[in-house]
């Protein structure tokens, strides 16, 4: 702040000695001219220095925020599955920029059962990471005191709304049980995901409702399937399907067509595989999404891996 007060007082004193002496004889006060001008330039330098000096102080702050932002945010994702019996479970997360909205959550409930959300904000940057933040917060709360998950989509939707800023969320909500062999679900406005049972060839389970904080009043649809020894789950975000090459999009159908492919892999070479044939589909173009894919899978095997890049 003193630099810039200088400065300012150097740079009008030298305009107002140059004002002054050119309204006489230039010719004969010519040195004193050029003294004035250079008082001028030394404010003007000095002025511009401190005010670029402050710049990058301020950026420098807003880096530091933005990298303990980044800590928090990657530290939101699992580090592992929760303890859950014959349960094989990997994902990777890799943001379009250095803060996203996709989100993943997974833990264990006091039955036994596995519960899960994968989800996307919409909108990028850090206002949709602390919009995803808070999502994951409810639903993992929720879900552990054993709300239902039609009533936990209302709450986690009312809770959007009531904020008023716009945002909304597809999301997979999902609690899979490998005593029982079964899977419940709700898929609100999200990507459809892949259910890969043995003896079946892979199918595309679709949204059945609206995406949350979108339009009040939604009713919900839980819906119930066999999962047996062996199933498995692939679930991704948009920044897969949207992911585009030439013009076209990755799509679901070619999504469909590597899950067919993966029956019987582990979860994390699985996950490796849809990122690798991604990847050789955009031939080199950056992803403009975050890119998130999950897969879980049944078995006796069980294990773990999570990447976020």
């Amino acid at each position: 702040m003193t630099a810039s007060r200088l400065g300012i007082a150097s740079a009008v004193a030298g305009a107002i000695w140059v004002g002054g002496l050119a309204l006489n004889d230039s010719g004969v006060r010519s040195p004193w001219v050029m003294a004035g001008g250079a008082l001028l330039l030394s404010g003007c330098s000095t002025l511009i220095n401190g005010v670029i000096g402050r710049e990058m102080v301020r950026r420098k702050e807003l880096q530091r925020d933005l990298q303990a932002a980044v800590r928090v945010q990657r530290s939101l994702f699992p580090s592992a599955l929760p303890r859950v019996l014959d349960c094989d479970f990997a994902m990777a997360c890799r943001m379009s920029r250095e803060i996203g909205g996709d989100c993943v959550d997974a833990c264990s409930l006091d039955d036994g059962r596995l519960a899960m959300l994968v989800g996307d904000v919409s909108g990028k940057g850090i206002a949709a990471a602390l919009v995803m933040s808070g999502v994951q917060a409810q639903f993992r709360s929720l879900v552990q005191l054993g709300v239902p998950l039609p009533r936990i989509a209302e709450r986690i939707s009312e809770q959007l709304l009531d904020q008023g800023n716009g945002r909304y969320v597809t999301a997979v909500l999902l609690v899979v049980d490998t005593r029982a062999a079964s899977l419940e679900y709700l898929s609100a406005g999200h990507v459809p995901f892949a259910s890969l049972v043995p003896g079946h060839a892979p199918l595309l389970v679709h949204s059945t409702g609206q995406p949350l904080g979108l339009l009040p009043g939604v009713p919900r649809t839980l819906e119930r399937r066999p999962w047996p020894a062996g199933s498995a789950l692939v679930l991704v975000t948009d920044g897969v399907t949207e992911r585009q090459s030439g013009g076209a999009d990755y799509g679901v159908d070619r999504l469909l067509a590597v899950c067919a492919a993966l029956e019987g892999l582990p979860a994390r070479h699985a996950v490796d595989a849809l990122i690798a044939d991604s990847d050789a589909f955009a031939q080199g173009t950056p992803a403009d999404d975050d890119l998130t894919v999950v897969v879980v899978r049944s078995t006796p095997h069980a294990g773990a891996g999570v990447v976020v890049q």
